[in-house]
């Protein structure tokens, strides 16, 4: 594994440029950022490259992965901003509303059955892959995956009117 992380630190400079084609050769600042998270997910991660494999496309897969996570985040709070200020509630900072949003989560959260609750967190919280979740329930990765869908639904339900994007960035 030692031998992995070398060979990850190695490939930073390649990381990096291929950070810039995403954020764009201006925003050297986000990229990076991006570098920076991508490097340390890999690390994290390391245990699970495959030897003999092609470690620059696995690096790069996860930058990638990492960039359309960041941007589907960046959505869904502007959207949400959005939402906030046709609403005509212009009294309250952004900053509240997101704290609110919060609340209302973690009270739908906590109505709901303990098996489901804590595979929604491992998965928005811990950043679990599904695939992890499934071996440690001992469950069929489909079971995990139906279990998902039917919390974010009675997320949103409960939430009433956050959007089907917002709530599946929660558990994204």
């Amino acid at each position: 594994m030692c031998d992995v992380r070398d060979n990850i630190v190695s490939e930073v400079p390649h990381i990096r440029r291929f950070a810039l084609s995403l954020v764009g050769p201006s925003r050297e600042y986000d990229a990076d950022d991006l570098v920076q998270e991508s490097i340390e997910k890999a690390l994290k991660q390391a245990h699970t490259f495959q030897g003999g494999t092609n470690l620059r496309g696995w690096l790069f897969t996860i930058t990638r992965n990492t960039f359309l996570s960041g941007k589907r985040r960046d959505s869904v709070k502007a959207r949400y901003a959005r939402e906030q200020m046709a609403s005509g509630d212009e009294a309250v900072d952004a900053p509240q509303n997101i704290q609110l949003m919060l609340e209302q989560t973690a009270a739908a959260l906590r109505t709901f059955p303990a098996k489901e609750r804590e595979t929604l967190i491992e998965l928005a919280v811990l950043e679990r892959p599904q695939s992890s979740i499934a071996r440690r329930y001992r469950e069929p990765i489909g079971t995990v995956k139906s279990r998902l869908s039917r919390t974010r639904a009675k997320l949103r339900k409960h939430l009433g009117g956050m959007s089907a994007e917002a709530v599946s960035a929660l558990a994204a």
